[in-house]
């Protein structure tokens, strides 16, 4: 079995040459991912703000909806017990 010669290569035999090109690929790809990153979390922050805001309407919704059925309720209950 025939093995590259180029990977049982002690790393102080590298080339830097060759090292430098990766070392920039990885760096552009690092700032790349941490430019991503900061857009999905900017994402993330306006989703919550979103659904904080659509639950503080529901919640809303939902406080005038028990009141007018509370109501609609009292005036029914008044009306039967009126009629007994």
């Amino acid at each position: 079995m025939a093995t590259n010669p180029d990977s049982t290569a002690p790393l102080s035999t590298v080339k830097k040459e060759n090292i430098t090109p990766i070392a920039s690929n990885i760096a552009s790809k690092i700032a790349e991912l941490n430019e991503t990153r900061s857009e999905l979390l900017g994402r993330i922050q306006s989703l919550k703000q979103d659904l904080q805001g659509r639950r503080s309407k529901f919640d809303s919704e939902v406080k005038v909806y028990r009141e007018v059925s509370d109501d609609q309720c009292f005036f029914l209950f008044s009306i039967y017990f009126d009629s007994l």
